[in-house]
């Protein structure tokens, strides 16, 4: 502090009153500069200092000039005096009179300011509501026109709103919104996992599920939880992993808040995991236990988007067919194959997935096979050859290759109705849009 004793300037006996010592008056200097720098955009205040010699030559007297600006304006406010008093002799009883006050409305007003700054910097990071419903409406819109959009738009497209959700996230600190958000970049990351899984990038797929499912754990909304433990069910079991499948659709299963719709998808996925494990009474449990889900009250709000998120009654049977095919259940795969075809045939066209009606007609196609039906085979098969090369998924390539797998037997390839069908599905598959076309298509790619 300030040496005690006769003051010989205002401003000594200020600063020996208030035990402030150089390197406090040196802080307070230029905190006052800052902010006076904000107020008249005046460069001389920015960054502004004060020596220690400067400031003694200033409290002993005498001097014969005012300092130079911007000082005067500084110690004008610091003090609430004029910097002609601060610098001229004391008068004892008016000291601590005049200047005390200014000093606290100083600092009030600068702790005011700096409380309204940080308020403004919080309301500048709140999104405006519209800018997080609009990418609401394109994940939804993209999840239930999900079976119409060729496999690379799809994935695109996915992957651009997990984009813009994860930037969104970034430029809001409202914790509802922060929670809107996790949740759609959550649906994102499960509809890129979707496209990667339809377009043979399994591990690709396996890491966006996982992406979905801590987004969902971050929110605790079990919905989200429940569709990533499904997709890395489905994921194992086409790796040939069915224990590890059946493991996961178990976790889904436990997931909370999952309406009928969701719960309907997990009984699916674990009766096909079952049957790749072999245990038939299982797998025939849960495809009933998912059939008899038909409560539409009980509802989430993951689920019940319906298309790639949902698992609607057509979607059901077709799945259902390839679980009672992996039972060696000829007959049931044909009537569910067939079920599920007659109720996406009663749909308005526009609302017709492709890729699924495809896997419907393939799985008929080996049931036919199988029951000895030639010429009805040839039929179903005609349908499935004839989807688009861009709608040619993991899952429906996987059907047809266990057709052809299937027509290498001597008795059944060379009946008469399916001789030249061998090469055309070899031809078929080939041409469907997996791995090799990742590079092009801009796609994440599978490690080796």
């Amino acid at each position: 502090p300030m040496a005690p004793g006769p003051s010989r300037t205002v401003l000594h006996a200020l600063l020996v009153e208030r035990a402030m010592t150089y390197s406090l008056f040196e802080r307070e200097y230029a905190r006052v500069s800052a902010l006076l720098y904000e107020e008249t955009g005046d460069r001389v205040f920015r960054n502004a200092t004060l020596a220690e010699p400067t400031l003694r030559r200033w409290t002993s007297g005498g001097l014969r000039r005012l300092p130079a600006h911007p000082a005067p304006a500084v110690l004008e406010r610091m003090f609430g005096l004029p910097v002609i008093q601060l610098l001229a002799s004391p008068e004892p009883d008016k000291v601590h009179q005049a200047a005390a006050p200014a000093l606290t409305e100083s600092d009030i007003e600068m702790t005011a300011r700096e409380a309204a700054g940080h308020a403004s910097e919080a309301a500048a990071s709140t999104l405006p509501e519209m800018t997080i419903d609009q990418v609401e409406d394109d994940i939804r819109h993209l999840a239930a026109g999900y079976g119409a959009l060729a496999l690379p738009d799809a994935y695109q497209q996915a992957r651009l709103l997990l984009e813009v959700s994860q930037r969104h996230l970034d430029r809001t600190r409202s914790p509802r919104q922060q929670a809107r958000l996790y949740l759609l970049a959550g649906e994102a990351a499960a509809l890129c996992g979707a496209a990667c899984f339809d377009l043979f990038l399994l591990r690709s797929a396996a890491q966006f599920a996982r992406t979905a499912f801590l987004y969902g754990q971050t929110i605790e909304f079990g919905p989200l939880q429940a569709y990533a433990y499904g997709v890395l069910a489905y994921i194992s079991y086409w790796q040939d992993r069915p224990a590890e499948a059946v493991r996961h659709a178990q976790a889904a299963a436990q997931a909370q808040g999952v309406g009928t719709v969701g719960r309907r998808r997990i009984a699916v996925i674990a009766g096909r995991a079952w049957g790749h494990l072999g245990d038939a009474a299982s797998a025939r449990a849960a495809m009933t236990h998912a059939e008899r889900l038909t409560d539409p009250s009980a509802r989430d709000d993951l689920h019940d988007i319906g298309g790639e998120f949902g698992m609607s009654v057509e979607r059901m049977l077709m799945s259902n067919a390839s679980t009672s095919l992996l039972l060696n259940d000829a007959s049931a795969a044909a009537a569910n194959a067939q079920a599920a075809l007659d109720s996406y045939g009663a749909l308005p066209s526009d609302q017709r997935p492709a890729m699924s009606i495809a896997q419907a007609h393939a799985d008929l196609a080996h049931a036919r096979l199988l029951l000895g039906e030639m010429d009805g085979v040839a039929e179903a098969l005609d349908a499935v050859l004839s989807l688009p090369a861009a709608w040619r998924g993991t899952g429906i390539v996987q059907r047809v290759n266990s057709i052809r797998q299937r027509l290498l037997v001597p008795a059944l390839g060379q009946a008469q109705p399916l001789r030249d069908y061998g090469d055309a599905i070899e031809d078929w598959t080939a041409r469907a849009p997996g791995q090799p076309q990742a590079t092009h298509l801009g796609l994440p790619q599978q490690e080796s």
